[in-house]
């Protein structure tokens, strides 16, 4: 057994620490990378939609459903092709993205979380001036 006393690392210790360092940092650089894109890309179609912030469980299944080629233009373009821009723009707005293609089938990433529900909001919820509580009418009337 070896003294430790001295602190001193081993040629082994320090090649896999070294080792260890590089192969970490270039993991979290990656991710980083990536994580970045993610946000440029929802920023970038955000702003294509005409909206402040995509709902992220919508980017999310938006990005899940297109092919990885697809995710590459949507990251490296700054300008989106027509048809591209069209299909993802229904995708966003309906809840369903169309198919790439005429044979294809289209995807559900979202009904609930579309964009139409935020351009009809002021229309949702319509101002009523009926009184009583909420459902009051669903009780039969009091009797005296």
């Amino acid at each position: 057994m070896t003294d430790r006393s001295n602190h001193h690392l081993s040629r082994r210790e320090l090649v896999i620490s070294g080792s260890s360092l590089i192969l970490f940092g270039a993991t979290a650089s990656s991710q980083v990378a990536a994580q970045t894109s993610h946000i440029d890309i929802s920023t970038r179609l955000a702003a294509h939609a005409g909206v402040e912030a995509l709902p992220r469980e919508l980017f999310a299944n938006l990005t899940d459903a297109l092919s990885p080629e697809t995710r590459d233009v949507l990251g490296r373009e700054d300008t989106l092709p027509e048809d591209l821009s069209k299909r993802v723009l229904k995708g966003l707005y309906s809840g369903v993205l169309p198919a790439a293609s005429e044979d294809g089938d289209p995807t559900r990433i979202g009904f609930s979380n579309a964009l139409k529900w935020e351009a009809i909001d002021a229309t949702n919820n319509v101002i009523t001036y009926c009184g009583g509580v909420p459902h009051f009418w669903a009780d039969p009337p009091e009797v005296t």
